[in-house]
């Protein structure tokens, strides 16, 4: 029998994850930003409003361009890998650990193969390092459509690696009526939370990027919840 302390518990620990994990994506995207924009000698502006950073200049040239859009872009690939090869060969991690890794691999799929295509499509982020590269606009859709046929192949890995997170009884095999009630505190209670963290810290709107975001994790979860009810036998 689950109680609901350990419910709760599970909620707690994955809301506490998502939002670090959220939080150190926020800090390595203004990072990335910085150290662009010095390497190009970038002269123009950039803040922080509302989790999204706005860059302004009266003149742009290409190496400004590709620094700061094109750079943090590769910075969170090279992020992807590193979280990849960490799955592929896991060790024994406290389950704290391992749900920071679990959301830490959402969150950079969907900004490395989910946000590309959106971005093009509102002339945002990486459609700018697209035009000053000569892609045209169709080059510049073939891409984002590319990345977003991989983030629908990833998409299915999440319920395997959220699964080793579930509560299990003590003979092993879990039914799928007790799976339902644990994915409410292990991705639906984080996700709310994140939600109002995020609707609160952009001053009250859901505004770009952080709302198709916010569609990619909620796309994510919702694709997964039959996937992870299939599960009779989960190896921790």
């Amino acid at each position: 029998m689950i109680s609901l302390r350990q419910k709760l518990n599970m909620a707690f620990i994955s809301t506490l994850s998502l939002v670090f994990v959220f939080g150190v994506m926020q800090l390595l995207q203004w990072c990335f930003v910085f150290l662009g924009a010095s390497f190009s000698g970038f002269e123009g502006q950039f803040v922080w409003e509302g989790f999204t950073i706005k860059i302004n200049s009266t003149q742009w040239n290409m190496a400004e361009v590709l620094w700061i859009y094109l750079f943090p872009y590769f910075g969170f690939i090279i992020a992807y890998f590193i979280l990849n090869l960490q799955r592929k060969h896991p060790i024994n991690k406290p389950n704290w650990a391992l749900m920071i890794l679990n959301w830490a691999y959402l969150l950079i799929v969907i900004q490395v193969f989910f946000l590309p295509l959106w971005e093009i499509i509102n002339y945002k982020g990486i459609y700018h390092a697209l035009l000053w590269l000569n892609f045209s606009r169709w080059e510049q859709f073939v891409f984002g459509a590319f990345m977003m046929m991989i983030f629908i192949f990833r998409n299915f890995r999440v319920s395997s690696i959220f699964s080793s997170s579930l509560i299990l009884p003590s003979n092993k095999f879990i039914r799928r009526s007790q799976i339902l009630p644990q994915l409410i505190f292990l991705w639906l209670i984080p996700f709310l939370a994140l939600s109002v963290f995020v609707f609160l810290g952009s001053g009250f709107v859901f505004s770009y990027p952080n709302n198709y975001f916010l569609s990619g994790i909620l796309m994510v979860l919702i694709i997964n919840v039959p996937l992870i009810t299939k599960y009779e036998v989960i190896i921790k």
